[in-house]
């Protein structure tokens, strides 16, 4: 009867490790993310980082969020000017375009981001409180 305890124990024990481990990792991965977009706030803040490019970026990040409400009325322009600019062409093969259609995609693209500019920018800061307060 003491072994079968025995190995219960031992057996509680290793599912309690995998189960702590698991959320270890959850965190650190939240962590991340948080981090990576206090990052992209703070450069697009700063001007450092182009508003589409960090547009992007955002949106793919706070998808993955557990702790931030993606649904937020405040984030919505970050989802709203994604799907404007999902379809533009991207490193290999924006080089690929020829100087017209790329010329082409830069209007539209500029166009889009004025459009958003000055909603995104207070998106931007909202999301960097937001942030600030989880990390």
């Amino acid at each position: 009867m003491s072994t079968l305890i025995f190995f219960l124990a031992k057996r509680i024990q290793k599912d309690t490790d995998i189960a702590n481990e698991s959320i270890r990792k959850t965190r650190e991965k939240e962590k991340f993310i948080l981090e990576s977009l206090d990052i992209i706030a703070k450069a697009i803040s700063q001007e450092q980082c182009e508003i589409s490019e960090g547009c992007i970026r955002i949106r793919m990040l706070i998808g993955r969020s557990k702790m931030l409400d993606s649904k937020k009325s405040d984030y919505q322009v970050f989802f709203k000017m994604y799907e404007e600019l999902k379809d533009f062409k991207t490193h290999e093969k924006r080089n690929e375009l020829a100087k017209q259609d790329r010329m082409q995609e830069d209007m539209k693209r500029f166009q889009i981001e004025n459009q958003y500019h000055e909603q995104f920018l207070m998106a931007v800061t909202k999301l960097h409180e937001d942030v600030k307060e989880l990390l």
